[in-house]
């Protein structure tokens, strides 16, 4: 079967190797229909991630069909699915409770260990997550982003919302905002990105390139106050902002890796009463209702495709997405 490795930074090799066999009790194989490209693994390809670097395989958003089960389960072979790429102990506190997320044990698949860019994935029983037969593969890669953005902004609700960055993510929580009856401001530096925003039903966009951004919010709210902020960029620049821009008491929401630490106005932040939340990952909980919004049209995903490309193209998909406009690249089988 075909490998799709990255080498060394900005290296990525297509290599023949065996294929898995029959997996353990436990585990499944997962023949790999379509694999999306994330964003922080384009930072991890720059080596610009401070968590990860090369060599690895990378893949942690894909859909696929059922090759091989270890033992007899609720699922069967030949059945469409999806998988959470977040790995448990399975014993912890946190695994318990249906968080393994935040389990000090915890791994991703396409992370730390091998991922689905190849021809098949083994993945644990328990991280298969069934897709309908009318949902499109490459559509079904989407399905991890939107747990993201399910966990980010899901107790956001009634509210006047800024979110900075419309990459993957930021779109996917603006959606999930606006179906949660919010307004909301998307903030980029990309006309390409903010033209698609608007598209998506964003009330407000706003090209911080080419309009003072302080300025543009005021404007739209008028003489309503700016109630959170979502910073899917979070660098210093996006957090001030942030931090300047929502009301005492208000919320800002992290979910954008940082290439690494950085300084930012905490003064600011313990005067004005503000909650800071991070985002990283999602719950089982925030996997599946993501699954349930893109399958019932409640988040929209196939704008958000901006090219697919065959899985011996794989080198081409990530040069495109390095010197393209796009949102979300695709490689399929």
């Amino acid at each position: 079967m075909l490998q799709v490795k990255l080498n060394g930074i900005k290296e990525v090799v297509c290599e023949e190797i065996s294929e898995l066999g029959e997996p353990e009790e436990g585990w499944a194989v997962v023949d790999v229909s379509a694999v999306g490209i994330c964003g922080s693994e384009m930072h991890v390809y720059l080596g610009e991630n401070p968590v990860l670097s090369p060599p690895r395989v990378q893949g942690h958003e894909f859909s696929g069909i059922i090759k091989a089960l270890g033992n007899p389960c609720g699922f069967e072979v030949g059945e469409r699915v999806t998988v959470n790429p977040v790995v448990g102990c399975g014993k912890c506190y946190h695994c318990n409770r249906n968080h393994r997320y935040l389990c000090d044990e915890a791994y991703v698949i396409g992370g730390e260990v091998t991922g689905a860019f190849q021809g098949e994935v083994k993945v644990p029983i328990r991280n298969l997550v069934p897709i309908s037969q009318n949902l499109d593969m490459v559509d079904a890669t989407l399905i991890e982003p939107s747990a993201v953005a399910v966990h980010t902004v899901g107790n956001l609700r009634d509210a006047n919302v800024l979110v900075i960055g419309q990459g993957t993510i930021g779109m996917l929580c603006m959606q999930v905002l606006k179906r949660q009856g919010n307004r909301t401001i998307a903030m980029d530096v990309s006309s390409y990105s903010l033209e698609i925003s608007k598209k998506l039903g964003s009330d407000c966009v706003i090209n911080s390139k080419e309009q003072d951004a302080e300025t543009s919010i005021r404007t739209f709210l008028g003489k309503e106050p700016l109630d959170a902020v979502v910073d899917a960029v979070c660098n210093p620049a996006t957090m001030n902002l942030a931090i300047k821009m929502v009301k005492k008491g208000g919320m800002v929401k992290t979910v954008g890796i940082p290439k690494s630490d950085f300084e930012f106005h905490l003064v600011d932040l313990l005067c004005k009463e503000i909650t800071l939340q991070t985002s990283y990952l999602y719950s089982e909980e925030d996997f599946i209702k993501a699954r349930d919004m893109v399958e019932e049209g409640k988040i929209l995903t196939k704008p958000l495709v901006s090219k697919v490309f065959r899985f011996p193209q794989a080198p081409l998909a990530y040069e495109y997405k390095l010197d393209n406009p796009s949102i979300k690249v695709v490689v399929e089988k």
